[in-house]
């Protein structure tokens, strides 16, 4: 645990925009194995700030009997990786703390790119690659990768309302969208299904 008085660097807390999902694929050729980019100020750059936060994994995995994507998804809240660095997981964001004893032994994004993938490895050995892509850029940069996010969330079937339905299209539990919380989500969909379209 990491209290507010040894945090020194504050990720996606409620006050901030939040963004994490975990990509993947089959084919290996999509992910550089073991890179990470970073988009804005780096850990040691950023001490007594509180950052907007996206997160991105991407994986390529060869598809098992043993495969388990949950297992595999849980770990983008960095379940006990690192001391020092601490995840909230609360409904639609990832929460980090970085604490100031971390920060002193040197922690930054290659390190917890590394982290991720080390624990990964051991986790799931289905696991061939993975690519981490972290946003630290500010609101504007954090958002444009929110739909994204939701898509990838309602093709894992872990989206609260919406699914994908049996035509291809997706389906919404919600009635009414001028009083839905996910409304948008929706309209980020839209908007990157449209854009999608007119790039083809």
């Amino acid at each position: 645990i990491v209290s507010a008085q040894d945090t020194a660097v504050e990720l996606g807390s409620p006050a901030r925009a939040s963004v994490n999902c975990l990509l993947w694929s089959k084919d290996q050729d999509l992910v550089q194995d073991d890179h990470f980019f970073l988009i804005g100020p780096d850990l040691p750059e950023s001490f007594g700030q509180e950052l907007d936060y996206a997160q991105l994994i991407l994986a390529a995995l060869h598809p098992g009997p043993e495969l388990n994507l949950f297992r595999m998804e849980s770990l983008q809240f960095l379940p006990g990786i690192i001391p020092g660095v601490m995840a909230r997981m609360i409904p639609g964001r990832l929460w980090l703390r970085v604490s100031k004893d971390a920060l002193s032994h040197g922690i930054n994004f290659s390190l917890l790119a590394k982290a991720i993938r080390r624990a990964a490895q051991a986790q799931a050995p289905e696991l061939v690659a993975m690519e981490s892509i972290f946003i630290t850029a500010g609101k504007e940069a954090v958002e444009r990768f929110s739909g994204l996010a939701s898509e990838a969330k309602i093709l894992s079937g872990r989206h609260r309302k919406i699914s994908l339905g049996l035509s291809g299209g997706y389906e919404c539990l919600e009635l009414n969208c001028d009083h839905c919380e996910e409304k948008q989500v929706c309209d980020t969909i839209r908007e990157v299904r449209v854009i999608r379209r007119k790039s083809r």
